[in-house]
């Protein structure tokens, strides 16, 4: 059986059980074809002197997987320096190279330790995003022999990173033997950047034994938001679209906004920042926030839901998008880009990015029943292109070329 050591960029962790919650899930469905090994990891920042005492000692620092595949959460350790030194240019271009391989070698080493006892090696390295988890492939694939593969899934915008992580990044790429997007959007993003690679269209997995029909009785209009407070999503368009819903009078609908601190799942509704930044809007009696929902009760909310809403700017996907279609539920897109690959006069409304005014009126002709769809027609729109056949035949012929 090809074993696959699988480099998810971000993954659940026993604090944050959501985090990259799809990556495990893709895995889990090639299970029977393949042995995958989950590699996953994060940053520890230590002093100089703490960092020579735990390298040359060979103490390795862990955290839990605590759901299948098996596999290892690695804290790769990082120098830190004091913050007076950032703003000397030398000094910390220096320390981010040495942080680079610093991040490679402890990642590596700790990984062998643990595989060396299971006498496993990988066939193949399948990392999910560049940052870091492309970047650390790129290392390994050396030091294994083996190709690896990538699978950009992030929002591709290059000019926050230094010139010397676009490098890593671009390396990364190019040496790839297979990039893969998750939407022609994507795969536009990657290009535009001069990258020298062909990435193939794969799409998202949606498991639709999970995400399926199941609607109930609504005393309500009901708005579903599944969202995070950055310009990306563009959340003062929601909000505008619901403050002229009430200035002409509508007042018989709910928006459920599940999202928020991430790093923070249990704040209350008056401590999401989300919260925060309608409370200028006059708009909270309408409005009802979930910093976080288990994945295991979303299908429940998709199904109360009536419609569901993205005002994002970008968009490499849109698995909740993509979620709620399975779920029967409409959706209003502006035109992030990923929704091109999913949205149809069969499963819901695309409007201009920032169009607060468009929202508002797309909302009551669904309400108002001027647009109308069909569940059935809606789930069937994307199970060809997004359910797990679908998926992970796609996977299969990627895999069976190396």
């Amino acid at each position: 059986m090809k074993r696959i050591l699988y480099i998810p960029s971000w993954y659940p962790t026993p604090e944050n059980k959501m985090k990259g919650s799809f990556f495990r899930e893709q895995a889990l469905l090639f299970k029977n074809h393949f042995d995958f090994f989950t590699l996953t990891i994060a940053p520890l920042k230590v002093g100089v002197f703490k960092f020579l005492y735990y390298y040359f000692r060979r103490e390795f620092k862990y955290f839990d997987i605590q759901v299948p595949p098996d596999g290892l959460g690695v804290f790769y350790l990082q120098i830190k320096y004091p913050s007076f030194l950032s703003i000397i240019e030398p000094v910390s271009k220096f320390i981010e190279k040495i942080n680079y391989k610093i991040m490679c070698k402890y990642s590596y080493l700790s990984l062998t330790k643990e595989i060396d006892k299971l006498n496993w090696k990988p066939n193949l390295i399948h990392a999910q995003s560049v940052e870091d988890g492309g970047i650390l492939a790129n290392y390994l694939s050396h030091k294994f022999e083996v190709p690896y593969i990538i699978t950009e899934h992030q929002v591709f915008l290059l000019q926050k990173f230094s010139d010397f992580k676009i490098k890593l990044i671009f390396s990364s790429f190019v040496n790839a033997k297979k990039v893969l997007a998750v939407s022609e959007h994507q795969k536009r993003q990657i290009l535009m950047n001069g990258i020298n690679c062909t990435p193939l269209v794969v799409g998202n997995c949606i498991d639709e034994s999970v995400f399926f029909i199941n609607k109930g009785e609504k005393d309500v209009f009901n708005i579903l938001v599944v969202t995070y407070p950055s310009y990306i999503k563009d959340n003062e368009t929601l909000f505008n679209a619901i403050k002229v819903l009430k200035l002409q009078g509508i007042t018989d609908f709910k928006v459920l906004i599940i999202g928020g601190d991430f790093d923070n799942l249990y704040l209350t509704d008056k401590n999401n920042p989300l919260f925060k930044q309608a409370e200028s809007f006059g708009i909270l009696e309408y409005l009802e926030f979930l910093n976080y929902v288990n994945r295991e009760e979303m299908p429940g909310y998709y199904n109360k839901s009536d419609v569901f809403v993205s005002t994002s700017i970008a968009e490499t996907f849109g698995v909740a998008q993509c979620e709620a279609m399975m779920c029967g539920v409409p959706v209003i897109a502006t035109a992030n880009g990923g929704i091109d690959d999913m949205i149809s006069e069969k499963n819901g409304i695309k409007i201009p990015i920032q169009d607060y005014k468009a929202l508002a009126k797309a909302i009551l002709q669904i309400k108002n029943k001027e647009v109308q769809f069909k569940p059935d027609e809606i789930r069937n729109s994307v199970i060809g292109k997004f359910g797990k056949d679908a998926f992970k035949n796609k996977l299969l012929e990627v895999y069976s070329k190396f």
